[in-house]
């Protein structure tokens, strides 16, 4: 489900909807102040006030070896980086409605469950593990295992959720609401 049709059967939720990331959105002189901010806060402790470096990377250098791009470091702090300490952050923000379809990062899914707002949706939908057999997606990263969709979703309220082979893929979905 795009976009825009969320915004038609929710025209007053802010949606958020993942995986979007062609370009770093936050280019704005007011958004590198907040993001001054949020690094003093939440990256300051692990790469040093100045960015140099300590627990986490030296971020003082011309070059990143996993973000050598403005849209390479935007995925990196939105996302994390597997098997290192660097955690996902989806930001401050919390959405009406969140959308995830034919994506599973799982180091991810806390940031996705918490940018729910009070009385917001989740909708998820991605493959199971038997798609493999029929062909893309195949790593078990990127698969869900039977049944672990609401159990990964909690503390939100399972409204609708269904599993199993739906238009010829097989696919867990999953309708959760926050209270």
């Amino acid at each position: 489900m795009t976009t825009w049709v969320m915004l038609l059967l929710f025209p007053q939720a802010q949606v958020l909807d993942l995986p979007v990331a062609t370009s770093n959105p936050y280019t704005a002189g007011a958004d590198l102040e907040q993001g001054k901010r949020l690094y003093g806060g939440r990256c300051a402790g692990c790469h040093g006030p100045a960015g140099n470096g300590g627990k986490g990377a030296n971020l003082a250098t011309p070059s990143l070896s996993r973000a050598q791009t403005d849209i390479g470091l935007y995925t990196v702090i939105r996302y994390g980086l597997l098997e290192t300490e660097m955690p996902p952050s989806l930001g401050v923000e919390q959405y009406g409605t969140v959308l995830v379809f034919n994506y599973l990062h799982r180091p991810l899914m806390p940031a996705i469950v918490a940018a729910v707002e009070p009385g917001g949706v989740l909708i998820y939908e991605t493959f199971t593990t038997g798609q493999a057999a029929r062909g893309r997606p195949t790593s078990p990263a990127h698969l869900l295992r039977d049944g672990e969709l609401p159990a990964i979703v909690a503390p939100l309220v399972v409204r609708r959720a269904r599993e199993g082979d739906i238009d010829g893929a097989l696919i867990s979905s999953i309708v959760a609401e926050r209270r």
